[in-house]
């Protein structure tokens, strides 16, 4: 294939990755997609690009993976880098639960791929999923054996690059590895038997980190979906009584019926946050005054097994991130070596691949429409690339060929 056709058919993707992300319908199921098109067909479509319409900038979220990186320079950094990650979330250092994907050897090629999170599940320092140690025997085993290992490998990164005040080297001054490399203490409830115990577990877990690695940054309560309003009322005023805020807010959302139910969870969190904790102690601690701002969420797992690598799929899931201004990662159902079936082993990107590396050259800000009474929102694209970037006979012939 001529170099012509190669950037041809890489920005047709883009283009058609946009489009699709643009044409994208949200349904309460996906069994009456014949009856709503039929009725669609008479609909009118009104999108609003005023500046009181936009959702606010594309934040390129959706690109994550949990184990998608299955060993130093597996996938290559060659095909990370087109896809803009942000975050990686894979096995806790010096982990048993699998063979591949340690965090203290896979986060060097991806932060120098252009990430700039890699979560890590502290509970895969035991060979089992579903954890059964008690918390005390976690709480020993985070301070003598995990900590003292992740905070021996930050030590070393700063020694190499340096840290943002005192870089040694570009990406040294790019990456605060303090808050690059976050702990998951708690995955899916465990380990810490039941909801009368989370609060304790969460804060013994962080006194345990904090007590070897002072600097430490935390990611939780990263439960298997978003619980109720209760739950989350309860540990988030525990956390601001008590001085334990996660600095990165997780969980998970794993199932078609999220694609619905995903802004009506982000809408209760943050009424739950903006009008229901009392920040009095919180702000005490920490000399301020009113509702501080929310943290960063994650949600570092989301969609069905059988919609990863499916781009027709996954575009839903997208929007929906993109729509709340929060990222998310792709989980892990296949093999640990592919980012999540984006790519094809090391080298070659995949189907969703394509789409998500189109994705990341789209820039501007994204706006709502409205269209037939029987679909869900979605956004469209204002703008999604300077035409500067490719000479007039290419978007000539691209034109011709869309049209």
């Amino acid at each position: 294939m001529s170099k012509w056709k190669q950037v041809l058919r890489k920005a047709a993707v883009s283009v058609l990755a946009a489009a699709v992300v643009a044409g994208s319908v949200f349904t309460p199921g996906f069994g009456s997609m014949k009856a709503e098109a039929a009725a669609a067909a008479k609909a009118t479509l009104t999108v609003d690009v005023s500046p009181q319409g936009n959702t606010g900038e594309i934040i390129h979220g959706a690109a994550g993976f949990l184990y998608g990186v299955s060993s130093e320079n597996v996938p290559t950094t060659n095909t990370m880098v087109p896809l803009k990650s942000k975050i990686l979330v894979t096995k806790g250092a010096v982990g048993t639960e699998h063979p591949y994907g340690d965090a203290l050897d896979v986060a060097k090629t991806f932060l120098e791929s252009g990430g700039q999170q890699v979560q890590m599940y502290n509970s895969n320092y035991y060979g089992v999923f579903g954890v059964t140690a008690t918390i005390e025997r976690y709480c020993d085993d985070l301070q003598k054996y995990i900590a003292p290992a992740v905070t021996a490998w930050k030590e070393a990164w700063k020694a190499e690059h340096g840290t943002p005040a005192q870089p040694k080297d570009k990406i040294g001054g790019q990456v605060d590895i303090d808050q690059a490399i976050v702990y998951v203490p708690i995955n899916e409830t465990t380990p810490y038997g039941d909801d009368a115990n989370i609060n304790r577990a969460w804060q013994s877990y962080r006194n345990a980190i904090k007590s070897v690695d002072a600097n430490a940054s935390l990611a939780g309560p990263n439960d298997w979906g978003y619980i109720s309003e209760g739950r989350y009322k309860s540990f988030f005023q525990f956390c601001a009584d008590n001085d334990c805020m996660p600095d990165v807010i997780t969980w998970h959302e794993l199932q078609t019926n999220c694609l619905r139910d995903i802004s009506v969870h982000m809408d209760n969190f943050r009424n739950i946050w903006n009008k229901q904790i009392d920040w009095s102690a919180y702000n005490a601690a920490h000399n301020t005054s009113g509702v501080p701002a929310i943290p960063q969420i994650c949600i570092n797992e989301y969609a069905e097994m059988e919609f990863c690598g499916v781009p027709g799929r996954l575009v839903n899931w997208i929007a929906r991130l993109e729509d709340e201004k929060i990222t998310g990662c792709l989980p892990f159902w296949h093999q640990a070596n592919n980012l999540n079936d984006l790519a094809a082993g090391a080298t070659r990107a995949m189907a969703h691949g394509g789409c998500i590396s189109g994705m990341a050259i789209c820039r501007g800000r994204l706006s709502r429409y409205r269209p037939a009474p029987a679909m869900r929102s979605c956004m469209v694209f204002l703008r999604w690339m300077s035409p500067r970037r490719f000479p007039r006979r290419f978007w000539a012939a691209l034109a011709a060929i869309l049209l």
